[in-house]
């Protein structure tokens, strides 16, 4: 089995900064819905495709801080597969 995709979900925009400059990755814009703060970045290393995506920051409150928690990150990792899914069932 040869792995294809890989979906790396980090936190902080800080921590996947670094990652996501090492592997070259650009953001994806329209990954997530427009009304998501949620950030995605892929790129290919070798033959597999790897997306990063982050949680992103608050809005709501104006803080500007990180989403952290289980309901961002349970969210976006969740939009973040069933886009996967999709665009495999589409090759299929």
């Amino acid at each position: 089995m040869t792995i294809k995709h890989v979906l790396v979900p980090i936190v902080m925009e800080q921590e996947a900064k670094p990652f996501v400059e090492h592997l070259g990755l650009s953001q994806v814009e329209g990954f997530f819905p427009s009304h998501t703060p949620f950030l995605a970045f892929e790129g290919k290393s070798g033959d597999c495709l790897v997306t990063v995506i982050t949680f992103g920051k608050d809005q709501i409150y104006g803080t500007g801080v990180d989403n952290v928690g289980t309901v961002p990150s349970s969210l976006a990792t969740y939009l973040a597969l069933s886009k996967q899914q999709q665009e495999q069932e589409q090759e299929w």
